[in-house]
């Protein structure tokens, strides 16, 4: 296969070069799997596009032999899609067969020159919700100024966040000025955020700033953004932010409940019941998984991570149980919590399976489905006539053990190798 690969290469630059819109190339000999079926054979693309091979006569032909082929992966949630480690990131992607990543809340102005580089043929496609939507004072206005402004950002200050990496509000004629904002910085969707809401109904609540927003504005935040065309994804820590969220009609919601928690909450008050599961699945409510997080930060305190995996796997298998959408996300910028880029989504796709909620098979199908979810509207991740022509080679079956992920030997997006093992 080494030679075959090292002949996409070479067909791929005489189409290039040729700019001809014509050009055909023929993949066969390989077992084509898209997360839902399976089929065995040919595909013929032309101009980034699988095309029908009735009068599609090849001009160039690569000879996968046998080899399994899937569609793209999806990262549904990740914040390192910013101008200072862009190439690192976007070269990682690729490298793991991850074409598609929503990033939810960032800092406008740093992908402002980066922008041209996004989603093209040789890039991530990537969606934004800019900044994010939270109280006065509340998460993630310390984590912007006091610690991101030091590493990602250049020494950006708080009056240079704000309205842009979060927006705070505390009425609903706050809100409207919010997603007006959000809509006019370009965004794709909205990031809400709650964290421990009920904290806002206690008795001893004296109206001070919490970390998230009042639960009650979740239904403005809902009806202003699904006016301007966005839907709403909102962070969640506890059990009642997930039933605030669901009540109030967002449209996903970005963390697992109970992925951690702080030694001053109870573990109960994270735990879904069949209830919450059943009530999400009525509302078409996504929830992405980020179970890896813990996987990182609690990896020397085994008894610690002992208990958060316990309740994400309750979790799950409650929300699994009633059929409520699941989408794969990390929230971790390396797979090892060293910096040194290595890929998150991998790590947390094999925590899933750690959990022993998914096997292989089905959470490479939640992985490509998230690609497609990300971007509804395109023909992504699929192998039919009219789909675009992206498509990861694997000299392993990845279905039946994720250890097979490591034999990615080339990537395609859009009929352009984007990544490849290309040694004679």
């Amino acid at each position: 296969m080494r030679a075959e690969l090292l002949g996409i290469v070479i067909f791929f630059a005489i189409a290039s070069c040729s700019g001809n819109g014509e050009f055909v190339t023929e993949y066969r000999n390989a077992v084509w799997w898209d997360g839902n079926s399976e089929w065995s054979g040919s595909l013929y693309v032309r101009d980034g596009i699988f095309v029908d091979p009735a009068g599609a006569t090849p001009h160039a032909v690569i000879d996968l032999e046998g080899a399994i082929v899937t569609a793209p992966f999806g990262e549904g949630h990740n914040h390192n899609i910013v101008e200072s480690i862009f190439q690192r990131s976007n070269a990682e992607y690729l490298r793991n067969g991850v074409f598609y990543v929503k990033v939810p809340i960032t800092y406008p102005p740093a992908i402002e020159n980066i922008r041209e580089e996004l989603n093209r043929d040789d890039t991530v496609d990537v969606i934004f919700s800019m900044g994010g939507v939270t109280s006065p004072g509340g998460h993630p206005v310390g984590l912007f100024v006091n610690t991101l402004s030091k590493t990602i950002y250049g020494g950006a200050t708080y009056e240079d966040f704000k309205a842009q990496a979060f927006h705070e509000v505390a009425n609903e004629s706050d809100v409207v000025k919010a997603i007006q904002r959000i809509a006019d910085h370009g965004a794709d969707f909205v990031k809400a955020l709650v964290i421990y809401s009920e904290d806002y109904y206690d008795e001893g609540y004296d109206g001070r700033p919490l970390w998230g927003l009042h639960p009650a504005l979740l239904p403005s935040i809902v009806n202003e953004a699904h006016a301007h065309n966005l839907t709403v994804t909102l962070h969640v820590k506890s059990a009642a932010d997930f039933r605030a969220g669901v009540a109030a009609g967002v449209d996903e919601i970005a963390h697992l409940p109970g992925m951690s928690w702080p030694e001053n909450r109870s573990p109960e008050d994270h735990r879904l019941t069949a209830e919450d599961a059943a009530r999400a699945k009525d509302a078409n409510v996504a929830v992405v998984t980020t179970t890896y997080f813990v996987a990182v930060r609690y990896k020397d305190d085994p008894d610690r991570l002992s208990a958060f995996k316990s309740m994400q796997r309750h979790n799950l298998s409650l929300l699994l149980a009633a059929g409520v959408e699941i989408r794969i996300g990390s929230d971790v910028y390396d797979r090892r919590g060293t910096g040194e880029g290595a890929d998150p989504t991998r790590g947390e796709v094999e925590n899933l399976v750690d959990l022993g909620v998914f096997d292989a098979r089905s959470v490479l199908a939640l992985w490509i489905e998230t690609g497609r979810k990300i971007f509804p509207e395109r023909r992504i991740a699929c192998f039919e006539r009219g789909c675009e022509a992206s498509f990861l080679v694997f000299a392993a079956d990845p279905r039946t053990d994720l250890v097979n992920l490591s034999s990615l030997k080339a990537g395609v997006k859009q009929g352009g190798l984007v990544t490849g093992v290309l040694e004679q």
